[in-house]
């Protein structure tokens, strides 16, 4: 006997989930220095502040142009935009 392809459809009750809320930050300023960058949309390079991802705050904005780093990523936000800590820990950036 030959099985080529076998298929299984499972169906599960779910329980109800919890949205963990983040924490905000431990203290002090997320602001972590400044660095030389370019920026495209005035065509040059231009000092910018850094924000630690880690120690924003709930609730908190970081307004572009400006850098915000983290371990894994590093989101660098074009003049007129804005980046806001949502309650579960999401960044959401708007383009302006």
């Amino acid at each position: 006997i030959e099985i080529i392809n076998i298929r299984v459809a499972v169906s599960a009750p779910v329980a109800e989930g919890e949205l963990r809320v983040a924490s905000g930050r431990s203290g002090g300023s997320a602001l972590k220095g400044r660095r030389r960058a370019w920026v495209g949309a005035v065509s040059r390079y231009e000092d910018l502040p850094v924000y630690d991802r880690y120690a924003l705050a709930v609730g908190e904005s970081v307004t572009g142009p400006a850098i915000v780093e983290e371990a894994s990523s590093t989101l660098v936000l074009p003049p007129a935009a804005t980046a806001r800590v949502d309650v579960a820990g999401n960044m959401l950036v708007e383009l302006g």
